[in-house]
């Protein structure tokens, strides 16, 4: 399971990297990025995993320039540093875990 988050949370964390899903609850596409997302996340390492509702968290997605979902965003050190649209395939978000 991901753990959902929110704006204060993200931007309150610990350094480090992260990847984060920006979904809706009614989204398709949303749910196939998760499930493959579970399923890297499961396996140790070193980059934590989050997911946030953009409905609740809009302001942040104003902010962010979202306008679709699902997005993936690496951030490192609390600064965005990749961006993916869409249920991106297992292989590009192992590229992005790493």
């Amino acid at each position: 399971m991901i753990e959902e988050i929110t704006k204060e949370q993200l931007f309150h964390a610990e350094q480090g990297a992260c990847l984060v899903e920006f979904y809706t609850p009614s989204c398709p596409h949303c749910k196939v990025l998760e499930k493959r997302l579970e399923d890297l996340a499961e396996k140790p390492k070193d980059l934590r995993v989050y997911k946030m509702n953009v409905e609740k968290e809009a302001s942040l997605c104003d902010e962010l320039g979202i306008r679709s979902v699902p997005v993936l965003i690496r951030f490192e050190d609390r600064q965005e540093k990749e961006r993916r649209v869409g249920a991106i395939p297992t292989s590009e978000i192992q590229s992005m875990m790493q």
